[in-house]
């Protein structure tokens, strides 16, 4: 373990913040991501967990960053490769190498909820005028993994994740910018609540949650024939009486 001996204001970006472990530059950190986890000086804290902390706090910098590069002039389908080959070989954005808004940890082929949000983007662009601003997007999300593979070498499957389209429908909902993030966390808090509890209540250590079903099973029912009548409610079965069960 290791004392964080100062948090310091970015002087060029007062919303981040320098994080110091034993008196000596750890890592750079949004403010609410500081507030949110209650980092203070004289804490104890593992660098593990900090940069966990900061994975956390970057992936929430993705839906400005994926709107940041979508947002400019129209481009040409060359244009668009030539600087995601940029991005990737860390010659541009924030030299990190990502393409915020493409990929995901566990959505591999696709993320559900992109594909969701991307045809109520569609619909709405209509609406609004931004239909050439959405086929750039579009171009964005085709063309990031036929570049990735050019420069990687990589044939990893690469989608969309739910910030390249989240962000651009904020956009044309007309919501400022320095709203996204809080949008984003403000969904959150009840998860990162009860997250932060069982943190606390089981050691303090960061954890990953899985989801495990406790119900018991029932048979499908579709949605129109799902009344009290059909579909009555069995209770809830401990998971060792579920095991005798062979369930």
């Amino acid at each position: 373990m290791k004392t964080i001996t100062d948090i310091k204001p970015q002087v060029k970006n007062p919303t981040r913040c320098n994080i110091y472990l034993d008196n000596s530059f750890y890592c750079g950190l949004e403010l609410e991501t500081v507030m949110r986890h209650r980092l203070k000086m004289g804490a104890s804290v593992s660098p593990e967990d900090l940069d966990e902390i900061q994975a956390e706090s970057e992936t929430m910098r993705a839906l400005d960053k994926a709107l940041n590069f979508i947002s400019r002039s129209q481009k040409t389908k060359k244009q668009v490769a030539d600087y995601l080959a940029k991005i990737i070989r860390k010659e541009s954005g924030d030299h990190s190498g990502l393409i915020y808004g493409m990929g995901h940890a566990v959505y591999t082929l696709s993320d559900p909820r992109a594909v969701i949000l991307k045809e109520e983007a569609r619909k709405y662009a209509e609406k609004t005028g931004n239909t050439e601003k959405f086929k750039l997007i579009e171009t964005v999300e085709r063309l990031t993994p036929e570049v990735f593979l050019k420069e990687k070498g990589n044939k990893k499957p690469i989608c969309a994740n739910v910030d390249l389209y989240s962000g651009f429908i904020y956009e044309m909902l007309r919501i400022p910018e320095d709203l996204y993030t809080p949008l984003f966390t403000t969904a959150r808090i009840a998860g990162w609540t009860a997250h932060r509890l069982e943190e606390l209540a089981t050691g303090g250590r960061i954890i990953r949650p899985a989801y495990k079903s406790v119900m018991a099973k029932r048979k499908y029912v579709t949605i129109d024939k799902r009344i009290a009548k059909y579909a009555p409610d069995q209770g809830y079965v401990p998971y060792e009486e579920r095991i005798i069960q062979g369930e």
